[in-house]
């Protein structure tokens, strides 16, 4: 019991609903068996006696239509109908056996089983008289076929009525069993599921009682102390019983008790004050005269206090004005060192600007120099095909001087052989002044080829000269121009950075002046605050002499009401 108070009321509360909740799931868990065993034995009912009857009654249908199909044979002379009726029998025949050996394997009894090997033994011979009729009505011996079936084949019928009956009875005696034992069944899974409803309503009941007992009987304890304690009776004690809970309720139980310490030891504490208040009046009206006195001593300093203020207000006001010149001229010195130093910063992109053409122009240049030289040394060495061309024209000139020397050799044979050599003369002289034509040329050519090869060394002079030129002034030129370009530009960054620096310092020297006139708008603000502290409290002195006399009468007051309290306190027992 101790350890159960000492739960929480919410575990209670739920622990009580568990177990209520446990209580049903077992009674829900119970009716689903008891309704799934009905369910079980249903269907074992319907397994073993329903389906079995209906094929029962099948195969003894099949089996009279066996008979009318017999008949019905013995009856026609047709052939067609008596091979429709065969088949017909033999569909009947295999439907028998089929629900026969079916209904043998629900048959659980030996007498059953029993049965059913006679029915077979019996159907044999009546498959075997059908036989022996249809054969004998096939033969023409229709009589007697019909002393055959209505012989031994009624007797064998009377056997076959008499097992269906036998089994009959025995399915539907199962049957009665089976109900009965299912009702008694249904009747015992009723009698337990009322019994275990009963002890679930009573354990809830019980349950329901207990933990309501468990929470009830503090909270009253509770509301009887709250109505102690509101008519002022602060004597009364918790329970200990209830203290030594660790719930909730414990939890109250210990504040409440603590509540009502603490309401004692404040009542202690108002009931001294009391007294002590009593005492403070009478001291507070002799202090107040003397403080009456000191106040006018005050008033007269705070007068001396007020005039030197304002003389030290007006001085901190004219050094206010000068910081504020000073600061002006150093934010406009900060403005005009940022200016410098964008100009810087141009110059330096500039610079770096000159740099870079030059070193670009250099690099120009070179490959300038670099590919003609290539060209003209190359073309200074094609030039050699001039001397080439020269010698050539020397050769043609000598062989048009042979070819001239043979022409007048040749006509001087013509002229020897008279008539005979005229053409060969025409010939020679037409050989000759080729060959002179052709020394004139060669003449010519090597007129030419003389001036092309003045002017070929001419031209091969100049570009040496023009490379040299290139090599000698423009490649250093644009080495001093890419020099000076990087000098301007670090002379450029020497420069930001000083102007950089100047900035910086400008900008610090405006913000000291300005924290400086700051502080001294500051002190401005300081003094006249004083001057008008010092004016408020020559005011106060004399407000503070008037209330004086006010405190003096409140001090009265306040000792009435203390003995106002002390009666009202006696009230409380503590």
């Amino acid at each position: 019991m101790k350890l159960y108070n000492n739960f929480k009321i919410r575990t209670k509360l739920i622990s009580g609903f568990l177990i209520v909740a446990f209580i049903t799931l077992i009674l829900g868990s119970i009716g689903l068996y008891n309704i799934k065993t009905i369910s079980n034995l249903d269907t074992k009912m319907y397994e073993t006696i329903t389906v079995p009857l209906s094929e029962m009654v099948v195969f003894a249908e099949s089996y009279q239509r066996m008979r009318g199909n017999m008949k019905d044979i013995l009856l026609t002379d047709d052939p067609v109908k008596i091979n429709d009726y065969e088949k017909s029998i033999s569909e009947r025949n295999q439907e028998f056996e089929e629900n026969l050996k079916s209904f043998q394997g629900t048959l659980l009894t030996e007498e059953g089983k029993q049965l059913t090997q006679e029915l077979f033994g019996q159907k044999e011979k009546f498959d075997k008289i059908m036989q022996d009729v249809v054969r004998l009505k096939k033969e023409n011996n229709r009589e007697e076929a019909i002393l055959l079936l209505y012989g031994e084949g009624e007797k064998i019928r009377e056997d076959m009525e008499k097992s269906y009956r036998r089994m009959m009875e025995i399915k539907i005696s199962a049957a009665d069993e089976t109900a009965q034992s299912n009702a008694d069944s249904a009747e015992r899974a009723a009698t337990a599921t009322i019994a275990f409803i009963a002890a679930a309503f009573i354990l809830s009941l019980l349950l329901g009682y207990f933990i309501a007992g468990s929470i009830s009987a503090p909270v009253r304890a509770a509301v009887d102390h709250a109505h102690a304690m509101s008519k002022g009776d602060f004597t009364r004690a918790v329970p200990e019983s209830f203290l030594l809970r660790k719930d909730e309720l414990g939890q109250l139980a210990h504040a409440f008790n603590e509540m009502n310490a603490k309401i004692r030891a404040l009542l202690k504490e108002v009931i001294n004050s009391i007294a002590e208040t009593s005492a403070a009046s009478q001291e507070l009206s002799a202090a107040v005269e003397e403080v009456s006195a000191q106040g006018q001593n005050i008033t007269s300093s705070v007068e001396q206090i007020a005039a030197g203020m304002e003389e030290t207000s007006a001085s901190v006001e004219e050094v206010t004005a000068s910081s504020m010149e000073i600061q002006n001229g150093a934010k406009e010195l900060e403005v005009k060192a940022r200016d410098g130093n964008v100009k810087v910063e141009e110059i330096e992109k500039r610079a770096e600007e000159i740099q870079g053409t030059a070193k670009v122009s250099k690099q120009s240049a070179q490959a300038i120099y670099n590919s003609k030289h290539q060209e003209i040394k190359k073309s200074i060495e094609d030039a050699v095909v001039v001397e080439e061309i020269a010698k050539m024209t020397d050769v043609i000139a000598e062989i048009a001087g042979q070819t001239n020397l043979l022409a007048l050799n040749a006509a001087i044979e013509a002229a020897r052989a008279g008539d005979q050599g005229k053409g060969f003369a025409v010939v020679a002289e037409e050989v000759r002044k080729l060959a002179e034509y052709s020394a004139q040329t060669a003449g010519n050519i090597q007129n030419v080829i003389q001036r092309v090869k003045t002017a070929v060394n001419k031209l091969m002079t100049n570009s040496e000269e023009l490379l040299k030129f290139i090599d000698d002034k423009v490649t250093p030129d644009y080495d001093m121009l890419e020099k000076t370009g990087r000098q301007y530009a670090q002379d450029a960054q020497f420069v930001k950075t000083l102007t950089d620096e100047f900035a910086i310092a400008a900008s610090n020297i405006a913000e000291s002046i300005g924290e400086a006139n700051n502080a001294i708008c500051g002190v401005a603000a300081a003094i006249e605050e004083a001057t008008a502290s010092s004016q408020e409290i020559s005011n106060n002195a004399e407000e503070t002499a008037s209330a004086l006399e006010g405190i003096a009468k409140t001090s009265q007051l306040q000792a009435e009401m203390a003995e106002k309290l002390s009666l009202l306190v006696t009230k409380f027992k503590i």
